[in-house]
């Protein structure tokens, strides 16, 4: 299942500026994570932390806007620390499938 949690403002830390930006995370795997970055136009090159506990995309309004069109449920920043924890505990976690490319 595909998660996104609320647009904030936050520092970018490349231009040191402020953009508002959210988080989007699979909870079934690489696979299913790439996959609908793919349906909302990300580059497989933008996923971050995909090697580390915690893999996500970092999405701009736009893209944002299309998560949540296509069926991303959105939940709080809490909540979606929550889910990366649980998925990471079951083995569907991300970082546990292959990597495809």
């Amino acid at each position: 299942m595909i998660y996104v949690d609320a647009l904030r403002w936050r520092l970018d830390p490349r231009t040191l500026r402020r953009k508002r930006w959210a988080h989007m995370i699979a909870t079934e795997g690489l696979d299913e994570l790439h996959a609908a970055a793919r349906a909302l136009g990300l580059r497989r090159a933008w996923a971050q932390d995909i090697h580390g506990r915690h893999p996500h995309y970092d999405l701009r309004p736009r893209s944002y806007a299309r998560a949540l069109a296509s069926g991303a449920t959105l939940v709080g920043s809490k909540e979606l620390i929550r889910l990366m924890r649980r998925s990471a505990g079951t083995g569907s976690h991300p970082s546990t499938t292959s990597l495809r490319t």
